[in-house]
């Protein structure tokens, strides 16, 4: 239900962006609301290995609002991670970018040049000093917007550059956090490289930049 979780109205204001004679592709949970329009495609119809050559996405559709959460993605990644991500890294390469993003929805328009996954190559034998090493075959960097001011309900932009010096075999979940003191008001648990890029595919040598848009609640003003 669109109503029942804290992106609720970011949902419904990606949703209302979307003129009503423009062609769309969707993920499940938005299907109903935007069923009004002479050309919807559900993402899982276009995307299921079952359908994907009965269903093909025509050109002209430029638009596409996607729920990494989606019921129905969740389940064909847990059966098959790496055979899902490979398959979502082909689709979205397709000149999908960013139009706008909250946390796990994305707003993707074709031809726009932010990409929320980005793979680059590490320089051999080089150990960037300003990553935070987590252990002996990953570090990271983690980017903020300076001066980070924000208010409430607006989104905070992060980046996250993940040194891949040897292949991982686990599956890593970040942990976003807003605390002031030891106090926490704000846990969020993302799967990192949303599903497109998880780190179970990560190979030796890469650089993945990952982008995050984290939605700022309704917090007391102060310094987080």
């Amino acid at each position: 239900n669109i109503s029942e979780d804290h992106l609720g109205d970011i949902r419904w204001k990606m949703m209302k962006q979307i003129p009503a004679d423009v062609p769309v592709m969707a993920s499940f949970d938005f299907l109903a609301e935007l069923s009004g329009r002479k050309e919807l495609y559900a993402f899982y119809k276009v995307y299921n290995f079952a359908h994907r050559e009965t269903f093909k996405l025509p050109s002209h559709v430029e638009l596409a609002l996607i729920d990494f959460n989606d019921r129905w993605l969740e389940e064909i990644y847990r059966t098959d991670p790496l055979g899902t991500s490979m398959y979502l890294q082909q689709f979205f390469k397709d000149g999908w970018g960013v139009e706008e993003a909250a946390e796990n929805i994305i707003l993707f328009k074709k031809g726009n040049d932010k990409k929320i996954i980005e793979i680059d190559t590490l320089e051999s034998n080089i150990r960037y000093n300003d990553l935070h090493q987590i252990n002996d075959t990953l570090a990271v960097r983690q980017s903020l917007p300076v001066p980070a001011q924000v208010r409430p309900n607006e989104i905070l932009p992060l980046r996250f550059d993940w040194a891949v010096y040897e292949a991982q075999e686990g599956q890593y979940v970040s942990q976003i956090l807003i605390t002031q003191g030891e106090t926490v008001f704000v846990g969020l648990n993302h799967l990192t490289g949303y599903k497109i890029y998880p780190s179970l595919a990560w190979k030796k040598g890469d650089l993945v930049r990952e982008r995050y848009w984290l939605t700022i609640p309704s917090l007391p003003p102060g310094n987080y």
